[in-house]
């Protein structure tokens, strides 16, 4: 089963969703799932071209006997004209964050993750934050954590490639998988 879980509607994130949907549709025969909270991205899919026979839309995603994770969608903020969204994901044993672009860790966030109940966070930093910044803030991680928890704390979505200085501060970077 494969579910598309959209943050928000930049093309970044959805420019090649109904490439996915058709692949997965006319060569596979999968129908896809694509999950986010407003019925905005079927208003996006059929100015696509894609039929709502060829995916099925999700707002929610609750985990339960046939589905081992849920999502919840949490509104963030990332730029002024789009609504949009991270992921708390949770499986029976986990609970991640996935940023989804956002500018802040969601204050509730930060202390989930301090209090053990959220146990990774994958942040969207940018070296340089400034006025017009539309990620989170390497400097601001920097202040919010500290110490053994960095190692729990990914960053995303860099605008330079200073993967050594987030090492360097205790801090993870995705790493690709092959095979």
């Amino acid at each position: 089963r494969i579910t598309a879980a959209i943050t928000h509607l930049h093309c970044d994130h959805t420019g090649s969703l109904a490439s996915l949907i058709s692949y997965c549709y006319y060569v596979l025969g999968k129908t896809i799932r694509v999950l986010h909270p407003l019925e905005h991205i079927v208003s996006l899919l059929n100015l696509m071209g894609i039929e709502r026979s060829c995916y099925t839309w999700l707002s929610t995603l609750e985990s339960g006997p046939m589905e081992p994770v849920s999502f919840q969608a949490v509104e963030v903020e990332h730029v002024a004209n789009m609504t949009c969204y991270g992921y708390i994901i949770s499986s029976e044993n986990h609970q991640i964050w996935y940023s989804g672009d956002a500018k802040y860790i969601p204050q509730k966030i930060a202390d989930d993750f301090l209090q053990g109940g959220i146990d990774k966070i994958y942040q969207d930093v940018s070296l340089e934050a400034g006025e017009h910044a539309t990620h989170g803030s390497f400097v601001e991680l920097e202040k919010m954590f500290s110490g053994e928890k960095r190692s729990h704390i990914y960053c995303m979505h860099l605008d330079k490639d200073y993967r050594n200085i987030i090492r360097e501060k205790g801090f993870a970077v995705p790493e690709l998988l092959n095979g």
